[in-house]
């Protein structure tokens, strides 16, 4: 195996050994419209996605390509997913949730050394708001208020799925069949043996 074959598998296992499952969580207790539908209360934007997907551009650092299907939003007037492109940014002390063409962020210092790839907060900060509809699965989202936004990031496992009920081996069946048959020979034998 050549060394750049070797290097490069090396790579691969360590990117892959390193990748986890991340969950970003922004919240917000605002006013606005879902839909035709108005609300007041907690907006809250889950997005989970994947530490693999974490990159530096520019100065910054981005969760790129994330699935709009990876984005549940929660309000008063129900849950939506997204239907536009998304990214997640951070720069020097914000981290930004980008549904284009809108943008909704949260300002606060201590987010200066926060790499996207480790779980921190709840960090609550000045919300950072640009073009504040988002288009959703029923409808535009508009936001109208809201002066502070929350942000908190965990590190999680994805679950198993269940475990498939065992089915029963066919071979227990066969044996009880056998069994029956059996016993009903030997049942019939003896009757005709006492007839």
């Amino acid at each position: 195996m050549s060394i750049g074959k070797l290097f490069a598998t090396g790579l691969f296992a360590v990117i892959a050994a390193t990748a986890a499952p991340i969950t970003y969580t922004f919240s917000i207790n605002t006013f606005g419209t879902l839909g035709s539908t108005p609300f007041n209360g907690l907006v809250t934007f889950t997005i989970t996605t994947d530490t693999t997907l974490i990159m530096n551009s520019g100065g910054s650092q981005i969760n790129s390509s994330i699935p709009p299907a990876n984005v549940v939003i929660t309000t008063p007037a129900g849950t939506v997913t997204l239907t536009g492109g998304t990214i997640l940014a951070k720069t020097a002390s914000s981290i930004s949730f980008v549904a284009f063409p809108s943008t909704l962020g949260v300002v606060n210092s201590s987010l200066s050394s926060y790499d996207l790839a480790t779980a921190t907060g709840p960090v609550t900060g000045t919300l950072a708001i640009g073009a504040p509809v988002i288009q959703t699965s029923v409808g535009n989202l508009t936001l109208s208020g809201g002066g502070f936004l929350t942000f908190a990031a965990a590190l999680g496992i994805v679950p198993p799925p269940p475990p498939a009920p065992v089915p029963l081996p066919p071979s227990v069946v066969l044996t009880l069949i056998g069994l029956a048959a059996l016993s009903l020979y030997v049942w019939s034998g003896r009757k005709s043996l006492a007839g």
